[in-house]
């Protein structure tokens, strides 16, 4: 879904089904900002965000975890290196909102 409003808005959008092909997606394109499910099939988003950190290609990138799982996790997600953490549902223009401000500013606040 949010894949789906982010190319509606003029992104160009790359979209993976596992936090291994996210790792590896990112360090190749090196994109702008990253949105990171934490649960994720083998390598789960917490881990992706940590191997991504490391990574001095996309150690710089803003990265939003986001799960369907409340904020259990958002504690977690902040300590592996996430700039921002979105509990879903959340609206699609809001995210797309989020990473407008993430890109353009810095500043996801």
């Amino acid at each position: 879904m949010y894949a789906w409003c982010m190319r509606a808005s003029g992104w160009n959008v790359a979209a993976v089904t596992d936090g291994e092909a996210a790792v590896v997606a990112a360090s190749a394109f090196e994109p702008d900002v990253i949105v990171m499910d934490l649960y994720l099939p083998v390598l789960d988003g917490i881990a992706a965000i940590r191997c991504l950190r490391e990574d001095s290609r996309t150690a710089r990138i803003p990265i939003v975890a986001c799960t369907a799982f409340g904020r259990a996790h958002e504690a977690e997600a902040r300590a592996a290196g996430c700039d921002e953490f979105v509990a879903k549902p959340c609206p699609p223009d809001e995210m797309c909102s989020l990473l407008e401000r993430l890109v353009t500013t810095g500043d996801a606040h």
